[in-house]
């Protein structure tokens, strides 16, 4: 089966068979990505993200490093971060609010976007 499939590819002549596969895989990568983006500001667990993503934990550790080259944590950290010093300058809101906004408070209510 797997020489079948590997000839499949190998073929010049199904270049639109993997031209689809491709984009498949990264309108996946895509809505994956778009997902994390629109709700990095709650204050979820990995496990909540990996459920807000269709995958599990293992599975959506594994294409978070493929997608964003870096932890979950670190990337996470990071977002919350910027939006909160854009928060900062751009804004008169209380620092309480705008920790809580931006994903570091415990009672930020949860909206997800999918």
């Amino acid at each position: 089966m797997k020489e079948l499939i590997f000839n499949i590819f190998l073929d010049g002549s199904n270049d639109d068979l993997l031209s689809y596969i491709n984009s498949v895989v990264t309108d996946r990568h895509a809505d994956f990505a778009e997902v994390m983006e629109l709700n990095f500001m709650y204050n979820l667990s990995l496990p909540d993200f990996a459920k807000l993503t269709n995958r599990s934990l293992t599975n959506f550790k594994k294409e978070f490093a493929e997608v964003f080259g870096t932890t979950p944590g670190k990337w996470l950290l990071t977002k919350r971060l910027e939006l909160a010093c854009d928060q900062l300058t751009s804004s008169h809101n209380p620092v309480h609010q705008i920790a809580s906004e931006s994903g570091f408070g415990k009672h930020h209510a949860f909206q997800p976007c999918i």
